[in-house]
């Protein structure tokens, strides 16, 4: 590299940063708007509790998702803070190095598992390294994999929201698995 930081391969740190907040300024707004939608004390009202089962579920899943949308605009934001100064250049071209979210593969992800490698990474890498692997003396994926959502969800904090997403994560988990071995 020549004692240079800046190859030429790709935008230099700034034009980067710039990219990237922009990003997470979209994203902040989008979760404005939606969350004003989708709004958390609608859950909480007796419309709600009227609405067919099926009709509950998906307003529930629609402010989940909603509610992303926040995370992936501070993700955005702070990320684009760390390329301004260099920080996330990763040696090969690329200024993903402190990638939290791959925002393009998060939302063109058909699978859960894609899902799953594109939120969250540094954080995922951790618990499959730290956690999800020491647990292999127990013998059983679905118990180390358990395990895992257990602890990130209560890292993540106690709120039902926490746990209701953690837990149906395991489960599709756990069932794409057992649906796959019938095959």
């Amino acid at each position: 590299m020549e004692g240079k930081l800046f190859t030429g391969e790709s935008l230099p740190p700034v034009m980067m940063g710039l990219k990237r907040l922009s990003h997470g300024i979209f994203y902040l707004v989008i979760s404005l708007i939606s969350t004003s939608i989708f709004s958390t004390e609608y859950i909480f009202s007796s419309e709600f509790a009227d609405l067919i089962f099926p009709g509950r579920l998906l307003y529930v899943t629609c402010w989940g998702h909603c509610g992303l949308y926040k995370y992936l605009g501070v993700w955005c934001i702070a990320e684009s803070s760390c390329m301004y100064v260099g920080y996330t250049y990763n040696g090969h071209g690329k200024w993903d190095g402190l990638r939290n979210v791959a925002t393009s593969a998060f939302h063109q992800s058909s699978k859960l598992q894609d899902v799953i490698d594109s939120w969250n990474i540094n954080t995922s890498a951790w618990c499959a390294k730290h956690i999800y692997k020491r647990c292999k003396f127990l013998g059983s994926k679905i118990l180390s994999q358990n395990i895992t959502m257990i602890y990130l969800a209560l890292w993540h904090g106690l709120h039902f929201g926490i746990f209701s997403a953690f837990s149906r994560s395991s489960f599709i988990c756990t069932w794409k698995r057992a649906l796959l071995l019938t095959r």
